[in-house]
């Protein structure tokens, strides 16, 4: 979860000109609640924006098993790297109990 501050740094070198963006290799996960095939878009889009940039070099499957989802919606890091109930759509979904 932290790829916003890469993202500014990333700004900041790219400004400073220490490092040019084709001089880089830039790879990130899928998180694991966003395995179903609708939800891969939302979530790469997020890490793009949270990055700063237009593409990614490399996009992979961060654990080959999917964590619980309700399935509803992608759970970004925004707006998901915590367990709370489902009706949040937090990346650990929690049942009313």
């Amino acid at each position: 979860n932290n790829e916003a501050e890469i993202g500014e740094t990333l700004k900041k070198v790219f400004e400073e000109k220490v490092v040019s963006r084709d001089e880089l290799f830039v790879q990130s996960k899928l998180w694991n609640s966003n395995h179903r095939p609708e939800h891969v878009e939302a979530d790469l889009d997020q890490t793009l924006t949270d990055l700063q940039l237009d593409y990614v070099d490399m996009y992979m499957i961060h654990w080959p098993q999917a964590a619980p989802a309700t399935g509803k919606q992608a759970s970004t890091r925004v707006n998901g790297a915590i367990a709370d109930h489902y009706s949040k759509n937090p990346m650990f979904p929690l049942d009313d109990e």
